[in-house]
Parts: structure tokens; C-alpha cells; sequence
């Protein structure tokens, strides 16, 4: 009784054809030559190492874990950190006039996949006076603007703001830290192209 159950069990396997197994083979090596980039999305290069975009910014990528993401987290606007330019009036007219009507803070785009740190400003609300006989003025440094940059999921083009039509979002520092607490992972990148204080890496 046993033998005939066993021989009943074989017998439903079905060897398969060699045509059959090469069209397997065929497309799991297809699967394999069009991995797709972790940065960009594209397929043509194939991964992250090979990405034109990715390399150009590589000397600036913050690695998620590292001591400058954590001091980015709680300084980022700190004039010992960046060079902190005077702020022009079209970005100062940009920022007060969206606190003036209280209109949300643009939150992480749907469709970004990276940000990059592209400027630094002085808080437009302080004079920018600074004599032989006076220091610069002291100011919260949370209150300094920040020109970042979003990149598009799908081949990490600068997304366009649609309010100022180009592609850079202003905010105050202390609102951009928020953003890398909560968005910034091990995929998605932050890359910090703002000129270093006094050079200093």
C-alpha cells in the first residue's frame, strides 16, 4: 500500500523541458542587468557607484550615523559651522511674507528622495551692521534662513519650488533641522554644499 502511494507521488512531477529552464535562466539574468540605482532610480547605469548625479555629490553626502549629521541636527545655522551670507531682499520678502500670513511650512515633497544644503542666511529680521566698533550681531541661530534643494525620486532632478519658480525652498534653520530629525534615513540622502566656516571641515 505504501509503495503505490510512493509511485503515485513521483509520478506527478514533471521534469521540465530545456527550452523551459533556458527562458528561466534568460530571465533572471535579465532581472539581474537591470538593477536599478538606489540614488536615481535609472537602470542603464545600474547602481550607485556608477551614477554620474551621485558622484557629483558624493564629497558632500552626510553619512546618516555620523557626528556631523547629529551636530547638523541641532546647529545647523550655527555661523561656527557655515558661512552665513547676508540674506537678499527677495528671499527676506519670501520668508516674511509666508510668517506674516502664517501659511504651513513646506513639508518633505511626496516625490523627493534626497535634499541638499545649498546657503545659509542672516535671520532677515536683525540688521546686518557690522563696524570697527561694533561685532557682527548676535542673533538665535535657529532663526537664520536655510536654501535647500530637493531631488526628484525618479532620476534626482532638483524639484522647482512653485512658489518662488526655482529650485531652491527657504526656511528658517531651526525648521530644517526638524526635517533631517524626522526624514533623513540611510536612503534618503542629505548632502551639505554650504561653504564651511573659516574652511574648516
Amino acid at each position: 500500500m505504501n509503495k503505490s502511494k510512493q509511485s503515485f507521488k513521483v509520478s506527478q512531477k514533471r521534469l521540465k523541458p530545456a527550452v523551459e529552464i533556458r527562458q528561466q535562466s534568460s530571465g533572471k539574468s535579465q532581472a539581474k542587468a537591470q538593477k536599478t540605482c538606489s540614488f536615481c532610480l535609472d537602470i542603464e547605469h545600474g547602481n550607485r557607484s556608477s551614477c554620474p548625479k551621485y558622484g557629483a555629490l558624493k564629497p558632500y553626502v552626510v553619512e546618516h550615523n555620523s557626528q556631523r549629521m547629529a551636530i547638523l541636527r541641532q546647529q545647523l545655522g550655527d555661523p561656527k559651522l557655515h558661512e552665513v551670507l547676508r540674506c537678499p531682499p527677495e528671499i527676506e520678502s519670501n520668508i516674511l511674507q509666508r510668517e506674516k500670513s502664517e501659511t504651513p511650512v513646506q513639508p518633505w515633497p511626496i516625490d523627493a528622495a534626497h535634499v541638499t544644503l545649498k546657503a545659509v542666511y542672516l535671520d532677515c529680521n536683525v540688521v546686518a551692521t557690522k563696524t570697527r566698533f561694533a561685532p557682527p550681531p548676535l542673533t538665535d541661530s535657529g532663526n537664520n534662513i536655510v536654501a535647500v534643494q530637493f531631488l526628484c525620486r525618479m532620476g534626482a532632478n532638483p524639484m522647482v519650488n512653485s512658489t518662488t519658480k526655482n529650485a531652491l525652498f527657504y526656511y528658517r534653520a531651526r525648521e530644517v533641522r526638524d526635517i533631517i530629525c524626522a526624514k533623513m534615513t540611510q536612503k534618503r540622502l542629505l548632502f551639505d554644499c554650504i561653504e564651511r566656516a573659516n574652511k574648516l571641515g
